[in-house]
């Protein structure tokens, strides 16, 4: 992945959070274009936290957030 992938999805979920008020979805990241690998691989580079969280029915689902110090930490 390079560097401009990492910043686009990055930014994208960064703008999600400030106009939704939440973070974003794992399927939502899809429709954006963003696949299950770059997602996996920004987790291992601490750029990007995961958790799960329990949705409408007791839908288990992914969250993403970007890591506070992102600009900080260099990829690997």
């Amino acid at each position: 992945m390079d560097e401009f992938t990492r910043i686009r999805i990055l930014r994208l979920i960064g703008s999600f959070k400030k106009s939704h008020g939440r973070d974003i979805n794992e399927a939502e990241l899809k429709a954006g274009g963003v696949s299950p690998a770059d997602l996996d691989h920004l987790v291992r580079d601490g750029l990007l936290d995961k958790y799960q969280v329990t949705a409408g029915a007791g839908n288990v689902e992914n969250r993403y957030k970007v890591h506070r110090d992102w600009r900080e930490l260099k990829p690997t």
